[in-house]
Parts: structure tokens; C-alpha cells; sequence
């Protein structure tokens, strides 16, 4: 009671990535919220690794949504898409602002 930003973090576990039948290469992300939401992002986590932000929007406008072109590092990088490998684990973060809450 009394917060207005609330942060949520959904996650699709390594195990699951694990039973793919193979990598994956992702080329454009859309990342979606509604009129609360304020930011959000995804990252893919490897072992051993950085994780690698696949998508990020720290300043939400509910108006203003596209796809956006995904690289070999992440967004707007170069290449032709970002390979996410079976045993990677994805996390999307979605911040919220609700004054009326």
C-alpha cells in the first residue's frame, strides 16, 4: 500500500529453454505494456555470460509501440538476430506506475 512503481520480473527458465527441439534466432522484438506500465525489458542469460539485453524501454508511451530490430548483441545491433541457445534462461522485467493504487 502507498507504492505507485511496482517491478515485476516473469522468467522463462533454463529448463524449459532446455526442451526446445533447437536454438531459436529472434530478429525483431515488440515489447507491450498498457497506459501504466513505464518500463520494460528482456534479457537472455547464458552460463558464463553477460546477459544480453534482447529489448529495452525505459521511458513507456503507450502510444508509441513498434517492432524493434534485433541484432547478435541485442536491440538495434548489427547482424541478423540473436541466437538463443536451448539452456538460456529469459527474464522480462516490467515496471509499473499506478498512483492510484
Amino acid at each position: 500500500p502507498g507504492e505507485t512503481c511496482r517491478h515485476y520480473e516473469y522468467t522463462c527458465p533454463s529448463q524449459c529453454t532446455e526442451n526446445w527441439p533447437h536454438d531459436i534466432t529472434v530478429i525483431a522484438d515488440f515489447l507491450h505494456m498498457h497506459a501504466i506500465g513505464s518500463q520494460m525489458w528482456t534479457t537472455v542469460n547464458r552460463a558464463a555470460m553477460e546477459p544480453i539485453t534482447l529489448n529495452r524501454i525505459d521511458y513507456w508511451a503507450v502510444n508509441f509501440q513498434s517492432f524493434t530490430p534485433v541484432g547478435s548483441q541485442g536491440a538495434n545491433t548489427p547482424g541478423d538476430g540473436l541466437v538463443i541457445k536451448r539452456g538460456d534462461r529469459i527474464n522480462t522485467h516490467c515496471v509499473y506506475n499506478n498512483p492510484t493504487q
